[in-house]
């Protein structure tokens, strides 16, 4: 095992360094559709969360990431007790996975002054982001 880990993991392998040469050769037509592609994906997952009405989430597009990082309405409260989460992002991520299966990531785990937000990736294809924001609009809509 020892053998194994020093030779996968002390030097970028030979499979990485081919890729890497073919990235760096033949994809920058490649790059520059992938790099729209996101955007559209960016801008759909944001109309949709500025169609939620602005009452749970909030937040700015990035203009060089494919994650999402919104506030959560300060006074959001889930709607049932059964969380035993003290932090509100907690809270709100458990609501979303058990209540629309939306996978999502409590923005205070990235530390203390990521309490409130909430992380999403918007790099998933446009069927699941208007699924799931379909879902969330439910939900919300349900509950507000």
């Amino acid at each position: 095992v020892k053998k194994v880990l020093y030779y996968s993991c002390s030097n970028v392998c030979s499979v990485v360094q081919f890729a890497g040469v073919g990235g760096l050769e033949n994809a920058q037509a490649r790059i520059e559709e992938f790099r729209i592609e996101l955007q559209a994906r960016r801008d759909l997952f944001y109309n949709g969360i500025r169609n939620l009405g602005g009452a749970v989430l909030s937040g700015e597009p990035p203009t060089g990431a494919f994650y999402a990082f919104l506030r959560i309405n300060p006074t959001w409260k889930p709607e049932s007790r059964l969380s035993k989460a003290d932090s509100q992002s907690w809270a709100f991520v458990e609501h979303l996975i058990q209540q629309a299966r939306i996978g999502c990531v409590p923005g205070v785990d990235f530390g203390p002054h990521g309490e409130g937000y909430v992380r999403f990736c918007f790099a998933r294809n446009r069927a699941e982001l208007t699924g799931a924001l379909d879902s969330m609009r439910r939900l919300f809509s349900a509950t507000h």
